[in-house]
């Protein structure tokens, strides 16, 4: 489903698709996206993604019933997995001190 999601923005014009955390693990979805659009990776440690998740659990089935720790292992595990995924995007910006304005300048730039 997130493949055909995914797919089915090709045709829009000036817009920024966000995409869940796996979907460019997936089904070569990073090497479609590359090829068809400008690519960035919010480049978040574990701490940052920690400190953002564990606060806004409630309505998220996946990890709404972890505790701290579970959490933390599950970060980890998760980005050990996706980082290669993610360093193929275009652009790199570190998450904890991302400047939108300069990002968009970037972006149209």
């Amino acid at each position: 489903m997130e493949k055909t999601a995914l797919r089915s923005t090709i045709s829009l014009e000036n817009v920024i698709v966000s995409t869940g955390g796996g979907t460019p693990c997936f089904l070569d979805n990073m090497k479609w996206m590359n090829e068809n659009g400008t690519t960035v990776y919010l480049e978040a440690n574990p701490g940052l993604l920690f400190h953002r998740l564990a606060g806004n659990k409630k309505g998220r089935p996946l990890i709404e019933k972890l505790s701290d720790v579970e959490l933390m292992e599950q970060i980890t595990g998760h980005l050990a997995i996706r980082i290669p995924f993610y360093r193929q995007a275009k652009i790199t910006v570190p998450a904890a001190s991302l400047n939108v304005k300069e990002l968009a300048e970037k972006l149209s730039g």
